[in-house]
């Protein structure tokens, strides 16, 4: 079924006028909340229908206030139990929303950044934190344009617990892996060069464009052995280093910042912590959709980048030339049918689950 836009024109119900010309009006139905009728259509290429509300945000979900606001107080920081309250709904509602955005945002981002060539120094580091409990932490790998501060690209990377734990947490962890086995010892290394490729392949001049890390070792090995051939440029930048405005990872650092304070599923110590793996990436994307498009670089002016206050990340590349508003950023509702060029870790994250899952083959078995 080919759709283009449908939510301009005769997706406005049974008082829109306007005809496609890859649609005609098919008939009409009744519901509880529009009485009076709502429009169907039939794509002229497929014969399939459809109805005027199907490239809606809302499509299929019974509530009765806008999307926006969702957005709104979750990136205030709220968890999804107070923005249910708030809203006057239910928490699983709320959980369905937050899919259905996140989705979005992976499909709008892919399709506004297209086949953008980067033209800036990188930035790549993790985000550690956990999901289900303490047992299970993760990085989100980030690559975050340097100068722009713009997120061009994540992904999730499930960890092993590590520091030091006391004889009952060592017990318990035993216990776990016994049940549910251990994640891949490699699962830092192998999504780097996942993300890595994916990078490589949008840069327009590979000589001038610079990766800047920390010291983990397997970002060191990824590229001196597994990428190899791409003779990717890095630059390696201490941990230990002040973490102000002159490191050159501070655009990372920035967005660490940033996320800890707005969300509340990654702040250090909090009761409204991810529940389940997915759950975070979601929220992560939805931080994501907010810093890129929607809010400044920074809240204040910057004496070494006067426009800094006033432009997003987007408007710094040149792929937006305003800050976005919700409506503006997500538009209709997208199809992942129609966003062919989107990665695979992202369909995968789309479609409910995670790579790097824990390996049971790696699980002690009961003698």
């Amino acid at each position: 079924m080919h759709h283009h836009d449908i939510s301009r024109g005769n997706a406005g119900g049974a008082g829109s006028t306007r005809e496609h010309k890859f649609s005609i009006r098919f008939g009409c139905y009744k519901t509880l909340s529009n009485p009076q009728g709502m429009q169907r259509f039939k794509c002229k290429n497929c014969g399939r229908t459809f109805s005027a509300t199907f490239f809606r945000l809302e499509y299929k979900h019974r509530t009765f206030f806008r999307s926006s606001e969702f957005f709104r107080l979750y990136n205030l920081g709220l968890s999804l139990c107070e923005i249910a309250r708030q809203l006057h709904s239910s928490e699983h509602t709320m959980r369905l929303i937050k899919k259905r955005l996140s989705e979005q945002t992976l499909l709008n981002h892919t399709k506004r950044f297209g086949g953008s060539k980067i033209r800036e120094h990188l930035v790549y580091d993790g985000l550690e934190n956990f999901a289900f409990s303490q047992y299970d932490p993760n990085h989100i790998q980030q690559g975050i344009g340097k100068d722009s501060l713009f997120i061009y690209d994540f992904n999730y990377v499930p960890l092993n617990r590590k520091g030091t734990r006391t004889a009952l947490q060592k017990q318990k962890e035993a216990r776990i892996e016994l049940e549910r086995g251990r994640y891949s010892p490699r699962a830092i290394r192998d999504a780097t060069r996942e993300i890595f490729e994916r990078l490589h392949e949008r840069i327009d001049d590979a000589k001038n464009v610079v990766f800047y890390m920390d010291e983990h070792f397997q970002y060191k090995r990824v590229i001196e052995q597994d990428l190899r051939g791409l003779n990717i440029q890095s630059v390696t930048v201490s941990s230990k280093c002040a973490r102000n405005y002159q490191n050159h990872l501070f655009a990372v650092n920035h967005a660490d910042l940033l996320v800890r304070h707005n969300l509340a599923s990654f702040k250090r110590e909090t009761i409204a912590f991810s529940k389940t793996p997915c759950a975070m990436i979601e929220s992560y994307v939805l931080f994501m959709a907010r810093k890129n498009y929607m809010r400044p670089q920074f809240t204040k002016k910057h004496v070494t980048r006067p426009h800094a206050h006033v432009q997003t990340p987007a408007m710094a590349l040149g792929i937006a030339k305003k800050p976005l508003k919700f409506r503006e950023f997500f538009g209709c509702r997208e199809l992942c049918s129609r966003v062919p060029s989107m990665n695979r870790e992202w369909r995968i994250y789309c479609e409910g689950s995670i790579p790097y899952a824990r390996e049971l083959k790696h699980a002690k078995r009961p003698s």
